[in-house]
């Protein structure tokens, strides 16, 4: 049976007739002489930086026009059912389509899903630039940001296509990016 040694400085298992430890380098008598001490392993930050497959203009357009007609069904039904009951009902008809247009997409962009209803059943989300989910303020911000985006006559939106993330004026605004879902991604 072969007798084996550790490396002093890495602590290796070399055979006891080893000259040179074959992971570190050091001279197997060199390390023991000296009494050299490893020092203990530390932790070094490493900033990760995830890989994103941005999602294009038309992916993002498609996903839009699911969810118009999602919102659109939903705050039509809640509408008739509010004008019906009011004496006001085209008023709070058009604040409900405001309120509920905001909040369907803040809500559901910050929420669990990271995504809206079109951007779900598409693959995507929406993260920050390190892939972390956006806050419901930032959601808030990127909504609202959305009507800039209109007023510059659509440009706002088009920048989609020319930016190296994919980012519209209103993501750009919000610090947000609209990928496609990573493989075993998981909200934590």
């Amino acid at each position: 049976m072969v007798s084996t040694i550790s490396c002093a400085r890495c602590g290796t298992t070399l055979p006891s007739d080893a000259k040179f430890c074959a992971a570190c380098g050091v001279r197997v008598q060199d390390a023991s002489a000296t009494g050299w001490v490893p020092a203990p392993p530390t932790r070094e930050y490493v900033e990760y930086r995830p890989k994103f497959v941005y999602a294009g203009f038309w992916l993002r357009f498609v996903a839009f026009i699911i969810d118009t007609i999602v919102v659109n069904v939903a705050i039509a039904v809640i509408g008739m059912a509010v004008a019906n009951t009011s004496e006001d009902g085209l008023s709070l008809s058009g604040a409900l389509n405001l309120f509920g247009n905001w909040l369907y997409f803040a809500l559901l962009e910050a929420g669990p899903w990271q995504a809206t209803v079109g951007k779900k059943v598409l693959g995507l989300v929406v993260v920050d630039g390190r892939g972390n989910p956006i806050s419901f303020g930032r959601a808030t911000g990127r909504y609202f940001g959305k009507v800039i985006s209109a007023l510059t006559v659509l440009i706002g939106f088009l920048m989609a296509v020319f930016t190296t993330r994919k980012q519209a004026l209103h993501d750009i605004m919000a610090g947000a990016l609209v990928v496609k879902r990573p493989t075993g991604f998981a909200r934590t």
